[in-house]
């Protein structure tokens, strides 16, 4: 409730003179009364009625509650004090002519309460379109974790499909490595036959020949030989490499993947709370509402009076 809405209870009651807002703890949030007056002791004295109830029912050993209204009243002036909301409180000060009756006092009430649960609804419905705009942004972001999830689940396929191609790509080369080896052998192979026959030839033009055919085919092995060890230690460094570096990438993106599943997991327990608390909101207004509705008639049927 604001000073907007005092201006409207106001019009509703003309001998409303006075309004205070208070907390429980006696300090004033609003108050229509002049700066000559102390402020400050007023919401002082009004927290200490509180007190003192509170007092009354422990001293009584009455159930203790939270109040719902304090009605004083004297020849001339009838105050109502009434709970807005946790912790603040509502005075009203009328000037009145003579002693009122219980009608008078039932018929203010009424009217107060009226305005009050109007105001409380809409407040209530100003908290609700915030909730339901929070609520729609995490829908939306718990939409886009999805989404990034499943991106970063791609992403997976896309490693393993590389890993798997990688493979594919090295078996060829280490085939091609296993051949090379095999004509290393059959070089092998024939070089042992030539120096067979190098020790059985006779004639030494063939003899040298064959010495200088051996010598560069054994050059030429040693040459290939050296390829193929070359060949076989890169490709084993090829594959531990990449092999490593894919996992590594992987790793990445399931630390990733799981810290959106931990803040999906933060989401839905937000969205869970938010509707719950639209959900109460909605039928604490629907409440307000029939309550406005049922004052509305006691006073239309019993103190024909227009709100």
């Amino acid at each position: 409730m604001v000073l907007g809405n005092i201006e409207r209870i106001k019009l509703v009651f003309p001998d409303l003179v006075h309004v205070v807002i208070f907390y429980d703890d006696g300090i004033v949030f609003q108050s229509t009364f002049e700066q000559s007056v102390n402020i400050p002791q007023v919401g002082e004295t009004l927290a200490a009625f509180l007190k003192h109830l509170q007092k009354l029912f422990i001293t009584c050993k009455l159930e203790l509650a939270p109040y719902a209204r304090m009605i004083f009243e004297t020849k001339g002036m009838l105050i109502f004090v009434l709970k807005l909301v946790e912790k603040t409180n509502l005075a009203l000060f009328f000037k009145i002519e003579g002693v009122s009756d219980s009608v008078t006092i039932r018929r203010y009430l009424y009217q107060i309460e009226i305005l009050i649960d109007t105001d409380r609804i809409e407040l209530d419905e100003k908290s609700l379109e915030e909730l339901k705009g929070e609520l729609q942004k995490l829908e939306q972001e718990f939409k886009s974790k999805l989404e990034l999830i499943e991106t970063k689940k791609n992403q997976i396929i896309i490693l393993d499909e590389k890993m798997n191609s990688m493979k594919q790509k090295l078996q060829n080369m280490k085939s091609e490595v296993a051949f090379e080896d095999k004509i290393c052998e059959k070089l092998e192979h024939l070089i042992e036959i030539k120096k067979e026959t190098l020790d059985s030839s006779a004639e030494k033009e063939k003899i040298k020949l064959l010495k200088q055919e051996l010598k560069e085919e054994e050059k030429n092995l040693s040459t290939l030989e050296k390829s193929v060890d070359d060949k076989e230690k890169s490709l084993e460094h090829l594959e531990q490499e990449f092999t490593e570096s894919i996992n590594k990438e992987k790793e990445s993106i399931l630390i990733e993947i799981n810290l959106h599943l931990e803040d999906i997991k933060k989401i839905r327990e937000q969205i869970s709370e938010k509707n719950a608390e639209i959900t109460l909101l909605a039928e604490q207004i629907n409440q307000l509402r029939k309550e406005i509705v049922e004052r509305k008639n006691i006073i239309g049927n019993n103190f024909r009076m227009k709100i």
